[in-house]
Order: C-alpha cells, then structure tokens, then sequence
C-alpha cells in the first residue's frame, strides 16, 4: 500500500511539520484503499484526518472548497492531478474595467460571463456589477452541493438562457479555457485580454479541430 500511492515521502514530510487537520483527496475509483490509508497518516501525523468525497470539481483538481469545510490546513491529494492552480491562488480583477469591457462590445446580444476559478472570490461583485444588465447573466461556481441547485456541464450555475447568448471569459487561455469552448461550442466565444474581449474560434485551436473533427 504504500508504495502504490508514494506514502513514504509523504509520511516523512508529516513527521517534520505539525498539522492540525488534514483533508485526503481520492478518486472516486481509489476510494476504497482510504479507510487503511487515513488510519497510517493519522497515526504518524496526530492530527484529524478527514476524507473527501463528492468533490467539487473533477478527480484531477484539489478541491479546496471542501477542504475548507473541516477547516483544514493541509490537503493531500492522490491520482493524477491536471496541475490547475486552486482557486485561492486568487488574481486580481477590476470589475469596473471589466464593465466597461462588456460596453465595448455594443449591442444588446445575450451573454453570459464565465470565469476561472481564481476569480471566485470575487464573484459576488461580478454579479452586483451586472445586475441591471437583462440582457447579461454572470455565471457563478457553487461552493457546496445542494441538490436544489442545477449545475450545468460547466460547472457553473445560471439560469436557462433561451436566445443565441454568446460567452465573455475572464481568466488565461489554458485548458480549462478550452474545456469552456468547447461545451459552449454553438456560441461566439470572447476572452478578455487585457483591455478588451477578443473573439476566438475553434478553428483556430489545433486541441478542438480535432475533438471536432474538423
């Protein structure tokens, strides 16, 4: 067992440092070898050991947002991780340039803002941003799961959007990035560089002419 998940080194590092609660993440497929694993760490570290499970995001990302709901000061995650940068790994946002970004664009088409999540922390001032725009609906990432609440396939909430909207992304062009386009595949696609939003097309990204056979 513990040559299958590379415990050692990992068990040597709790020995060294002092945690209080630590949070172990897993993939859904590995959850089963948890119950032993925790016990090993918990032994080792004395600390409270907490499992997630039902994580916000996928297997590959670190899910922060449940961490934080034991309160814990170290997270451990196993299995194959795709490197994205958690979302307290926060970046600065103007939302007053922002706004005027979105007025730039003219018109009164439908959109929807979308954006990565190192810019959660700020999405409450997004929403109030756009509140009086009908024609603007600002995406929101849910930090818990209520089986009240619809996510769509992007992991966002919002509310059904009937007409032809087109999406203005805020945040790098990355995977995630082209994960967005290419679920919103049947709309004009923006992302906001710098001073103004640049339209993109899957035509021009060798990654989606291929998922789409193009």
């Amino acid at each position: 067992m513990l040559s299958k998940y590379f415990l050692e080194p990992c068990l040597e590092f709790l020995k060294t440092h002092k945690f209080r609660t630590i949070a172990l993440q897993f993939p859904d497929d590995k959850l089963e070898d948890a119950s032993e694993i925790s016990e090993t760490i918990e032994n080792i570290s004395k600390a409270q050991v907490y499992v997630l499970a039902d994580t916000s995001y996928g297997n590959c990302c670190v899910d922060e947002v449940a961490a934080s709901h034991v309160d814990a000061d170290l997270i451990i995650h196993f299995g194959y991780s795709c490197l994205s940068k958690p979302a307290k790994s926060k970046k600065d946002l103007d939302c007053g340039n922002l706004k005027e970004c979105v007025s730039a664009l003219g018109g009164d088409k439908n959109y929807l803002i979308i954006f990565d999540p190192c810019f959660a922390y700020v999405q409450d001032s997004i929403m109030e941003t756009f509140q009086d725009k009908s024609n603007i609906r600002v995406s929101r990432i849910p930090f818990y799961l209520d089986p009240e609440i619809t996510v769509n396939p992007d992991g966002r909430v919002y509310k059904p959007i009937e007409n032809d909207y087109s999406i203005l992304y805020v945040g790098s062009k990355d995977l995630h990035q082209l994960s967005i386009m290419s679920i919103h595949c049947h709309s004009q696609f923006y992302i906001l560089e710098g001073k103004q939003f640049v339209e993109q097309s899957i035509y021009n990204n060798s990654m989606l002419r291929k998922r789409f056979h193009l």
